[in-house]
């Protein structure tokens, strides 16, 4: 796959789960470019990879949808982290803030155990 193909797969797939995630919270088009401070067309033209946002515009976004940005992002990434974070993102969510930084603190101890 070539630079040109790559960049609109993964532009496709960033308004993909951008489509999903709005679906899933129950919002309108209308009601989460209100939310993000953009316009309805703008959003519909991410939603089909069309366009891509700025980073503000994408943060606007995850906040809106109550979604980390690697949960919507993920999916256009190419590493070996995708089905984890798949897998783990519902529950992650329902986590408290002392759980996740638990979390956090286990992983990185196992990543420098030796």
């Amino acid at each position: 796959m070539n630079e040109k193909d790559l960049k609109a797969e993964r532009m496709k797939k960033i308004g993909e789960q951008i489509y999903l995630a709005r679906k899933k919270c129950g919002y309108t088009r209308e009601v989460l470019a209100e939310k993000s401070n953009i316009s309805p067309n703008y959003l519909y033209n991410i939603e089909i990879g069309n366009k891509v946002p700025n980073v503000l515009i994408f943060l606007d976004i995850c906040q809106a949808l109550n979604q980390p940005t690697g949960i919507l992002l993920n999916p256009a990434l190419e590493n070996r982290f995708n089905s984890f974070i798949e897998d783990i993102s519902s529950d992650f969510n329902k986590l408290s803030n002392k759980e996740i930084e638990s979390i956090k603190n286990s992983i990185h101890f196992l990543a420098n155990f030796k």
